[in-house]
């Protein structure tokens, strides 16, 4: 691929419905968590959950070594921490 702007276009148009995507799922996540707290205030269950989040974790570094993504990891690793951390908030309310 040659450096011509106009060669930007498409990429950048794959970011974007990228973008859209997750954003999509960024919001059925944040649905799910909010029936992850309905669930929890039934049954009394503290909001964190140390074992669950660890197991998220594991999961995802597990995904970063697959994909060979490891010079990636911290920052993957900062995203899904601020997911979590907004998914706290959601149970919180």
């Amino acid at each position: 691929m040659s450096n011509n702007p106009s060669n930007l276009n498409p990429v950048r148009q794959k970011i974007d419905s990228i973008d859209k995507m997750l954003f999509t799922l960024l919001l059925e996540r944040l649905e799910c968590s909010q029936q992850v707290a309905a669930i929890k205030k039934e049954t009394n269950k503290d909001v964190f959950d140390a074992r669950r989040e660890e197991e998220i974790i594991a999961k995802l570094e597990g995904w970063i070594e697959e994909e060979e993504l490891t010079e990636h990891k911290n920052r993957i690793l900062q995203l899904w921490s601020t997911m979590l951390e907004l998914s706290r908030d959601i149970q919180n309310k």
